[in-house]
């Protein structure tokens, strides 16, 4: 589970049926971190953490993320039918403070989402869902075929009713020479019109609208990543970079007309993990990292 990304859960967004079904049901979902819930769009967020102090050892990690993602093709092949695709790239910038010699890293993730989907024409059927997203994490000092980064996610789900929604989905991630794949179940259930609840692990919400433009949320989800970089540290012994953690937080969404919003959300990383790693894929340095405060500022342009 820690090696979900947030550009992974860019994609593991789409396992609920809405692309296209969310104009017959009108149920719009929590989304407090963008990673793209709900009607397409172009979205920018960024986030930034306290210093991250390791836990058995002196020294701490610097780190902060920004993220886009701009929808590029969108087709409803027919009423039951979607295909599309979209950009999604993610810049994080990580201070390691002289571990192992590295200082600072300037990391990118480049991939192209494409999305094949098919939702139930009536308030209730099956549904499935398949997403690859082939892309690049990397320094950029030097792309390889080493910078290679894939996605791929597999979804068959059941809508009981405008309301509630039940989905199984696979998915398998590759980065960084290494491969995991994982099952998981979800539900997004809506019992009031101002209040939803969204069990998609690794994504949890619960949400309340105060009114059509105001929405507070808890949520927790992965964040960090996985890179290759070109020969850093001492002797150039680092290749890869792998950052994990969790983060947990309170969060507010203001919608300005149909089309603009602006989130904001405060909360905890934990459960922090920094691994580099050699060329060969060997640990060069690994260490536990304490929990921190986080902050979120994002802007969302909705269709």
């Amino acid at each position: 589970m820690k090696n979900l990304s947030p550009l992974l859960l860019t994609s593991i967004c789409l396992v609920i049926p809405r692309l296209a079904a969310e104009e017959e049901t009108k149920m719009s979902l929590l989304d407090p971190a963008l990673f793209g819930f709900g009607s397409p769009g172009f979205s920018s967020v960024f986030t930034g953490s306290a210093g991250m102090d390791f836990e058995n050892s002196g020294g701490d990690v610097n780190y902060y993320d920004c993220r886009l993602l701009a929808p590029l093709f969108g087709k409803k092949v027919d009423e039951q039918t979607f295909i599309g695709a979209s950009f999604a790239y993610g810049y994080s910038s990580l201070d390691v403070n002289g571990v192992s010699g590295v200082d600072d890293l300037f990391l990118s993730t480049v991939s192209l989402q494409m999305t094949a989907a098919r939702f139930p024409k009536s308030d209730e059927g099956w549904m499935g869902l398949g997403i690859i997203s082939p892309g690049i994490a990397s320094d950029f000092d030097e792309v390889s075929g080493d910078d290679f980064a894939f996605r791929a996610i597999g979804v068959v789900g059941y809508q009981f009713s405008p309301s509630f929604t039940f989905a199984a989905v696979g998915v398998y991630n590759y980065s960084i020479g290494e491969s995991t794949a994982f099952p998981g179940l979800g539900v997004i259930w809506r019992p009031t019109d101002s209040f939803t609840v969204q069990l998609t692990p690794p994504i949890l919400a619960v949400g309340w609208n105060l009114d059509a433009d105001w929405t507070f949320s808890l949520s927790a989800y992965p964040a960090g990543g996985s890179w290759d970089v070109d020969q850093k540290g001492t002797g150039g012994q680092v290749e890869a970079v792998k950052l994990s953690l969790f983060r947990a937080g309170v969060g507010a969404e203001r919608r300005f007309g149909e089309n603009f919003r602006i989130t904001a959300q405060l909360g905890m990383n934990f459960g922090g993990e920094l691994e580099l790693r050699d060329g060969t894929e060997d640990e060069v340095f690994s260490e536990d990292i304490d929990p921190s405060p986080f902050g979120l500022l994002g802007v969302k342009y909705a269709f």
